[in-house]
């Protein structure tokens, strides 16, 4: 009953297709939520979640951008540190890899 007398209302009175879904505002939230650099705390409590688990399980592919942003933070924090390569370039021998500067 709520659905009928409360949200096709108000959808209609948004001007929204009368087929969206409570859960869809939720995914979208989500989704807006994430795309903005909110942690996985953030949007498990935004949600109501119990745990981050139960929002990593549902959402954990919206996270999935994160990770050139991630390794791109670790190449600036390597940069900086000045510490060379791990792996020996064709021309170099093992022994020759160290941190510069040093």
């Amino acid at each position: 009953m709520p659905r009928r007398v409360v949200w096709k209302p108000a959808l209609c009175d948004a001007g929204l297709d009368e087929g969206l879904r409570i859960h869809d505002l939720r995914s979208t939230t989500a989704s807006m939520l994430i795309s903005s650099g909110a942690s996985v705390k953030v949007v498990q409590r935004t949600l109501g979640h119990a745990s981050a688990a139960v929002t990593l399980n549902v959402y954990a592919g919206l996270f999935d951008s994160d990770l050139d942003t991630a390794a791109d933070a670790l190449d600036d924090r390597f940069s900086v540190a000045n510490v060379a390569p791990v792996c020996p370039g064709p021309d170099r021998e093992v022994s020759e890899i160290r941190p510069t500067g040093t």
